[in-house]
């Protein structure tokens, strides 16, 4: 295969020495040249090729001209075909028949007029000597390729180009089920294993021009090759090294397997972080674009369909039977390797995500279960494998323990600058003691608070309002309560209390309305007015009534109703419980004021 950016014209010449397109022989009802030019026509059998309804020819479409030539076995001519303004043109009615009397090389130079140094150096190297070298073949050249940026993208000529970068991350050329023992480190057995039955040849050579001339392009998924001797006798262990984000260790396994006859294929490949970051320098990383193709983007987990890397599928680690390796979803576990699962896996139309079908596979007990198995069989018998997932696994639960500590510390630290306040009269078993207003996090203190208080509170100060708790859930309604002056347990004496920090009317209520007594929150929300509307979760709205029996604590919600037209006389009470607190005992509040430098 030759791939030549036309950077003059924003071009593309691309040429193959495959079988050719053929105008005459059909295949289930179609010849190949027709299907070229019928988007959404194929010859190819679904499942067995990565194309898909013929989308590599919108290409063409986006371009102000392309150029098709092919050769097939038995004839000695070539078929050519020029188009200008596909999208405009190439309607049912264009006459696509073929013309055998143009040769390839003119047909390029025919599309590419008023070649400049650039582009004369292409057409050069396809000359008419190129093309009869061989029997069959497919030409498809494209001017005008409507791509913002187009040289960033498609010139091979820079130190780092998008281009190569892109063919061997993410296209058929860069298979991942082609295993080079002696580059890659892969058993033998597993590289023969894998090509078996696999239906792209290994052989395959890539050309791309260089700007000057052709390089040639690796088939294969670019795996890091194995260490050297003088890097492997530097190199520590997962366990052993200081920082894990420095490692150069390596550890290869593959394996295939079928399920459901389907054949899947997986392979892992890791490589320390330090590592990566040396063999992959064509990558972007922070603070350099390189390629414009991101190293972050091209470690982890995997999915491919027919070994060509799809998307990346790191939520496989987020099922039960994967638990031990559940740190390899992180990015500080993605960094150390690269994990590619191949299959017949049906692909969306834009063929960068999976189809339903294919998730429903992956998602499958049996299909984890195998990779469990590989997973268990690389941990128990490589070394640094079980040193890299326990490591990551430590290390995980440290980082844990340390932001769990650091956040316990501030919240400590936290402590001198919060609200307080003491009950100066009344209460006296808690008279002149600290209490904290609780902050937005804490609704549980809300809900201690009212409990605790209520023992304390006046007999004849609010008693609808302070309620004895019975209960204390963290499920459906917050608390039971009754009144203190009542003895009894039975259902019909206890009403449903909730406790909030701020009760605000413009959001959603997450409990039933109607399945609500007394809503104690912190504070209210500024600014509610007669007849605003709060809402639930459950469907049913109530408006805001400022209930003078209330004496300004809060408001009552009153009828509500739901969709269907459901009425409900039912009534809910909306307190602040800083509020009946200054009302029911006699407190001092304090506000420290924020240290200037804190402010600042």
């Amino acid at each position: 295969m030759w791939l030549a950016p036309v950077l003059q014209q924003r071009g593309l010449i691309f040429f193959d020495s495959g079988t050719g397109v053929d105008p005459v022989e059909k295949i289930r009802d179609i010849t190949p040249w027709q299907a070229f030019f019928s988007i959404g026509r194929s010859t190819k059998i679904p499942g067995q090729k990565i194309g898909y309804k013929c989308q590599g020819t919108k290409l063409c479409f986006a371009s102000n001209a392309f150029a098709l030539g092919t050769r097939v076995a038995r004839s000695d001519a070539w078929y050519t075909k020029i188009v200008d303004n596909p999208k405009q043109n190439l309607t049912e009615s264009f006459d696509i028949t073929p013309n055998e009397a143009i040769l390839p090389h003119d047909l390029l130079r025919t599309l590419f007029p008023s070649p400049d140094s650039r582009t004369e150096a292409i057409l050069s190297a396809f000359d008419e000597d190129f093309f009869r070298s061989f029997p069959t073949g497919t030409l498809v050249a494209i001017r005008g390729f409507e791509a913002e940026d187009f040289n960033s993208f498609f010139t091979a000529s820079t130190e780092h180009p998008y281009l190569i970068s892109y063919i061997q991350f993410c296209t058929r050329h860069g298979d991942m089920r082609i295993l080079n023992h002696d580059q890659f480190g892969f058993k033998k057995e597993h590289e023969t294993l894998f090509r078996e039955g696999r239906d792209v040849s290994p052989e395959t050579v890539l050309h791309v021009w260089g700007g000057d001339t052709f390089k040639v392009i690796p088939a294969g998924y670019p795996y890091i090759s194995r260490p050297t001797d003088q890097e492997a006798a530097v190199s520590k262990p997962p366990a052993s090294v200081a920082r894990l984000r420095d490692g150069r260790f390596v550890a290869r396994h593959a394996k295939k397997f079928k399920l459901a006859d389907s054949v899947f294929c997986i392979t892992l490949a890791v490589d320390g972080n330090r590592r990566a970051l040396e063999h992959y320098p064509q990558l972007g990383r922070r603070g350099s674009r390189r390629s414009g193709i991101r190293l972050t983007d091209n470690r982890g987990t995997f999915v491919c369909a027919q070994g060509v890397k799809v998307c990346p599928y790191n939520e496989i680690f987020e099922s039960e039977q994967l638990t031990r390796y559940s740190e390899l979803m992180r990015d500080s576990g993605q960094a150390h390797f690269v994990l590619l699962i191949d299959g017949h896996f049906s692909l969306v139309t834009n063929r960068n995500s999976l189809a339903e079908e294919s998730l429903k596979v992956l998602r499958s007990p049996d299909f984890l279960g195998e990779i469990r198995k590989f997973l268990d069989a690389a941990y128990g018998s490589d070394s640094v494998v079980r040193q890299l997932v326990d490591r990551l696994q430590r290390e995980s639960e440290q980082f844990r323990l340390e932001r769990y500590s650091q956040q316990h510390d501030g919240f400590l630290a936290d402590l001198p600058r919060r609200e307080r306040f003491q009950i100066l009269e009344g209460a006296s078993p808690l008279k002149n003691e600290w209490f904290f207003s609780p902050s937005s996090s804490e609704e549980h203190w809300v809900g201690t608070m009212y409990a605790l208080f209520g023992w304390f509170a006046p007999e004849e100060t609010f008693p609808d309002l302070w309620l004895k708790v019975r209960t204390y859930s963290g499920v459906g309604i917050d608390s039971l309560a009754a009144p203190f002056n009542e003895g009894r347990v039975t259902p019909e004496v206890h009403q449903s209390v909730e406790y909030k920090w701020r009760f605000d009317p413009d959001g959603e209520y997450n409990h039933p309305l109607i399945l609500t007594d007394l809503i104690v929150a912190w504070e209210l929300s500024d600014g509610v007015a007669d007849g605003d509307t709060v809402q639930d979760q459950f469907g049913y709205w109530g408006k805001i009534e400022l209930s003078t029996e209330l004496e300004g604590l809060g408001f009552c919600v009153r009828s509500i109703e739901n969709r269907e037209g459901d009425y409900s006389e039912h009534i809910v009470r909306v307190i602040s419980l800083r509020k009946l607190l200054d009302a029911t005992f006699k407190i001092r509040w304090v506000s420290p004021p924020e240290s200037p430098a804190r402010k600042k």
